[in-house]
């Protein structure tokens, strides 16, 4: 079942469903009004006749008016954009799917499927190229994203023929990078995600020795990447493929609890997610298949609760 914007205000309009919406309602994300042609086109949809509206229309908007969550799923990869959201209320579950129709309206047993579909933009495999888990504060996660883009640069130089020796970096190279206007990279998308703002010079060098501390970084008369790090740099090269997927519950009548994560992929076994709660940043390299199930778990709808 496809439904435009318009259409769903005009049923709003017309009937009770959206009286009692919350927060989370399906309207409270979208802007649009009738022209006067919905009331035929719903009735050419066979969802409004003589007797009134589908049943089945009215049950699923019922639940994307007051759900107790809401679930995001966006895909972009340059050329094809995917746009799902899951809206759950108790038990029950309606997906509704973005496209250029309007929104598709359904109730899955399984989300499953609408997940794995998306392995024809990341694959489906169990590899991934490097292992680890971060967790950090934003300013580390900033540094270090910082050093792993000079790395990826020195990378791609060598196949430009550019190659030369990836010297331990001063604290004024990396200011020079986490202040420069780069648009491409994970410095670039942590800053466009999160807000997180430029460190100063101090600030640099004293999350440096943090990083140190923690085994990330090396001082060899300057800073290099250790180990793992410097490995996934090297081959973390061209970001393609960006997944933000996201979790909206209803904590209380005051309170909307959030729950976000991006993934970005430079290839079949590259792939790279991060996490932010406002205290802690996670950066963790995953494989498409442990993406998959991730994703899948917050389609479901987790249950947030109140810290």
């Amino acid at each position: 079942m496809i439904l435009t914007k318009k259409e769903i205000f005009y049923i709003a309009e017309n009937t009770d469903v959206f009286d009692n919406q919350n927060a989370l309602s399906l309207l409270s994300s979208m802007s649009d009004k009738p022209d006067g042609t919905e009331h035929g086109d719903l009735d050419a949809k066979g969802i409004l006749n003589k007797e009134g509206y589908d049943p089945l229309i009215i049950e699923n908007l019922k639940i994307v008016a007051k759900p107790d969550h809401v679930s995001r799923l966006m895909l972009n990869n340059g050329f094809s954009r995917v746009e799902r959201y899951t809206y759950r209320k108790e038990d029950q579950l309606i997906l509704v799917e973005v496209n250029s129709e309007g929104l598709k309206f359904s109730q899955p047993g399984s989300i499953r499927d609408s997940v794995l579909s998306l392995s024809v933009y990341l694959g489906l495999s169990p590899i991934t190229y490097t292992s680890f888990n971060l967790s950090l504060t934003k300013d580390e996660g900033l540094l270090l994203a910082t050093i792993v883009d000079i790395y990826r640069k020195s990378e791609l130089a060598a196949y430009l023929g550019e190659k030369k020796e990836l010297t331990p970096l001063s604290l004024v190279e990396i200011e020079n990078e986490l202040t420069g206007e780069s648009k491409v990279g994970l410095l670039s998308i942590l800053k466009e995600t999160y807000g997180f703002e430029p460190l100063s010079p101090d600030l640099i060098e004293t999350t440096s020795e943090s990083l140190i501390e923690k085994e990330l970084l090396l001082n060899k008369d300057g800073l290099l990447l250790n180990g793992m790090l410097s490995m996934f740099a090297k081959s973390f090269l061209i970001p393609n493929c960006f997944v933000t997927f996201d979790t909206f519950s209803v904590i209380s009548d005051e309170e909307i609890g959030y729950v976000g994560n991006i993934c970005v992929a430079a290839g079949l076994h590259s792939l790279v997610m991060f996490s932010y709660d406002g205290a802690a940043l996670e950066i963790t390299t995953l494989s498409s298949i442990a993406l998959f199930k991730k994703i899948e778990e917050y389609l479901q709808g987790p249950k947030l609760e109140k810290r």
